[in-house]
């Protein structure tokens, strides 16, 4: 992640912005998220990354449509308390959460994943994780795809903590979306091709 642009600097310091601020932006093309008031800017995906993304979503989407279990979405803001706004990879909201969709996210999804990128690797394993935790989400995937990596984690919130890591073995099973499996060696493949 890159620190947020010149021009959202005032007298030589970052500016705090509020999620109002942050909402009210216009789309200028570029990928960004509030990490407790100071914006910060991803640059463009990997290819590898995008078709990562597109398998573990339709691999979601597959199992959730046929069931009507709830939706299952890419990409979209997820607007949190202390000035944080998120947008992840990968977002599952069951039937009964919709009313949590307001345009943008304004709830925890039950599943959020995440693909890393160079840039953020770090960001989604760590501080990601902690947001995603203290704000409810039941689910979060980690899904590391940096050439040696190749790991995947798995957390469930537990009460209001989370339990688990990276997973051990070719399978990462859901705990929100029983019965959902996902293939980490596809995954590798098709991050490698």
């Amino acid at each position: 992640m890159a620190t947020a642009p010149v021009s959202l600097r005032r007298n030589g310091q970052p500016h705090r912005m509020t999620t109002a601020e942050y909402m009210a932006m216009p789309d200028d093309g570029r990928q960004y998220e509030l990490f407790h008031g100071m914006l910060v800017m991803s640059p463009s995906a990997l290819q590898a990354h995008g078709r990562v993304v597109l398998y573990v979503g339709s691999e979601i989407l597959s199992f959730v449509r046929p069931k009507k279990l709830g939706v299952v979405g890419t990409e979209t803001d997820i607007v949190m308390p202390d000035d944080t706004v998120l947008r992840p990879d990968i977002h599952y909201i069951s039937k009964r959460s919709r009313e949590i969709i307001k345009g943008h996210i304004y709830g925890p999804p039950e599943l959020v994943v995440e693909v890393t990128s160079p840039s953020n690797w770090r960001t989604d394993l760590l501080q990601k994780r902690d947001e995603y935790e203290h704000f409810g989400v039941r689910e979060y995937w980690l899904i590391d795809i940096l050439k040696g990596h190749q790991r995947a984690f798995q957390w469930t919130l537990r009460g209001s903590l989370y339990r688990g890591g990276e997973i051990d073995g070719t399978k990462l099973r859901s705990s929100v979306l029983k019965g959902l499996e996902l293939n980490l060696d596809e995954v590798w493949e098709i991050a490698g091709d």
